[in-house]
């Protein structure tokens, strides 16, 4: 792909390998932007349904305008694909963020950062685009903590059949964030990315996501289904008591008993 031009942009370099794609730098012919350009997976960029989804609602996508949402500023469905154009973000995974660091974020920090993901998801849900697929690697946070929330509408486009699609190696960090719901294969609302936020928020206050240990795929699906999360508190301390209760709410195994929007998620971290 380098050194090819999709639209404006010529493919400069690969920067990045996912669960759905590669992602290359691109930069415009003409007026110098750069943007990252999303290669779909020959799996979905070659399934004729998937690229007639697509051409129907990547108009909705890239209608989303949040300062913590990742633009999509355009797509090209060829004969070599389909490619996603989207705004370039100078940030790093949360996932990322985790490792550099020597010791947990502070809890007025890590709500700080929750809340700012929380209202892009808000922003989203209000728009009709659940996730799908919520997890520490797909939200970005830059050197300001500011946040960037990667392929919202995408996962909705594929459909759950992407966890079937998923490399090799990389299907447990996926299922890790699954809610209750999606385990089972049942139909999904903005709630599942609730169940799927409280896990998140759980491994940004502990540097460690609550299933840490457990290899088997069966037995991580087994507990999403069965188990509640170890209380934050037991690793953490009683510090925690507060941030717990609000990720014990969120990661309700019974959609009705989970926070009901990312607005009401809000209001609980603000008290």
């Amino acid at each position: 792909m380098i050194g090819k031009t999709l639209l404006h942009y010529e493919i400069k370099s690969l920067i990045g390998k996912g669960g759905m794609g590669n992602v290359y730098l691109g930069e415009h012919t003409s007026i110098g932007r750069k943007v990252a350009i999303k290669a779909l997976l020959p799996e979905l960029a070659n399934n004729p349904e998937i690229r007639e989804r697509f051409k129907n609602e990547a108009s909705v996508m890239a209608r989303l305008q949040h300062p913590g949402i990742v633009l999509l500023f355009d797509y090209v469905d060829n004969e070599d694909g389909l490619f996603l154009i989207m705004e370039l973000v100078n940030g790093q995974e949360i996932t990322e963020l985790l490792k550099k660091l020597n010791e947990p974020l502070s809890i007025d920090r890590a709500k700080a950062i929750m809340i700012n993901v929380l209202e892009a998801f808000d922003y989203a849900h209000e728009n009709g685009i659940v996730h799908r697929d919520v997890k520490p690697s797909n939200i970005l946070i830059t050197p300001g903590d500011q946040v960037k929330v990667l392929d919202f509408g995408i996962a909705k486009l594929v459909g759950d059949a992407q966890f079937n699609l998923t490399k090799t190696g990389t299907q447990v960090g996926t299922v890790y964030y699954m809610s209750p719901e999606q385990v089972k294969a049942k139909e999904l609302d903005r709630r599942s990315d609730i169940y799927s936020l409280g896990v998140t928020f759980y491994e940004l206050l502990a540097g460690f996501c609550p299933y840490k240990g457990t290899t088997s795929e069966y037995e991580v699906c087994d507990k999403i289904v069965r188990e509640p999360l170890l209380p934050l508190t037991n690793t953490m301390g009683d510090e925690y008591l507060d941030v717990w209760k609000v990720i014990e709410k969120a990661t309700q195994k019974n959609v009705d008993d989970r926070f009901q929007t990312c607005r009401e998620f809000i209001e609980a971290l603000k008290k």
